[in-house]
């Protein structure tokens, strides 16, 4: 069993059926909304999930978003905790940081940094531009002599970049690449995607999303998702297929939304080449 964690005070991850994973859990950043809606509906993320997803959607809204988290990964022997804070008030040029710590806590696990520095900036109502620099230093606890030693697995720069277009009112289109710049290591493999989401009323979105992994031996991960918020409840329904794996994996996920806040628990269970289960809940607080 794999467990991960919470955002702003809580994000309970459990994950059940470990298969082997590249890069390792302990590396991917997800929230409960993300989860639900399958590949993570990149092109209507907002707030501090856009500093995860798609750095342009940083400057949607006037916000400054409090996150903070703590997450165990048992499989993987990895402890980390993150705090991440977004603002898009102060200055047209919105701003966001977000910086975790890994340590191992047994033979096999994880121990290092991980620091994104993201901007995003609107360069008309219907287009946005932004990016994401990353710091990664990561090791890896190995057996050695008569105890453990840590061996260097990656450390260096990489860069995640995006485009936002806004057609029309209801549709939100983006490009995005990850690890740009590329540390030559596996572990942080380079990506180029598109994604999109359409309102289809006002209470209703359907999303997709497209990714290609690697430089070499490349694969695909595409997926999609829905949305309808009844109220204050949002319900989501979401598909993934990670062909590098051949798993196809669904989902699904529920929630609460307050001003000042809100609520998600999300879950995915894969139904073909795989048997996780993974499920997610997660708290949020809004400053402004």
């Amino acid at each position: 069993m794999r467990v991960g964690c919470w955002s702003l005070s809580a994000t309970l991850c459990l994950l059940c059926s470990v298969a082997f994973a590249v890069p390792p859990a302990a590396l991917e950043q997800q929230n409960a909304r993300g989860l639900a809606l399958g590949t993570g509906a990149r092109a209507s993320a907002m707030s501090t999930s856009a500093l995860l997803y798609n750095p342009a959607s940083l400057s949607l809204g006037r916000l400054y978003h409090l996150e903070s988290g703590v997450a165990y990964h048992p499989s993987e022997h990895t402890l980390d905790a993150a705090a991440m804070v977004v603002d898009s008030m102060t200055s047209r040029l919105a701003a966001g940081f977000s910086a975790r710590a890994l340590r191992a806590t047994a033979l096999g696990g994880y121990a290092g940094v991980d620091l994104r520095l993201g901007f995003g900036l609107p360069l008309s109502d219907g287009i946005s531009v932004g990016g994401v620099g990353r710091y990664l230093s990561l090791d890896q606890q190995v057996s050695g002599g008569n105890g453990t030693r840590p061996i260097h697995l990656t450390k260096g720069l990489t860069f995640d970049m995006s485009l936002r277009l806004r057609p029309f009112k209801g549709l939100e289109l983006a490009t995005l690449g990850y690890n740009l710049l590329g540390l030559e290591s596996a572990l942080v493999p380079r990506s180029l995607g598109a994604s999109a989401a359409l309102a289809v009323s006002s209470a209703a979105t359907v999303a997709v999303d497209l990714f290609s992994v690697g430089s070499e031996s490349t694969y695909l991960i595409a997926g999609g998702g829905a949305e309808y918020v009844n109220g204050s409840v949002p319900m989501r329904l979401g598909y993934r297929y990670d062909a590098g794996h051949g798993v196809h994996a669904v989902s699904g996920g529920i929630g609460y939304l307050h001003r000042r806040g809100g609520f998600d628990l999300a879950i995915r269970r894969e139904v073909a080449g795989g048997a996780q289960t993974l499920v997610m809940g997660s708290l949020r607080y809004f400053v402004h």
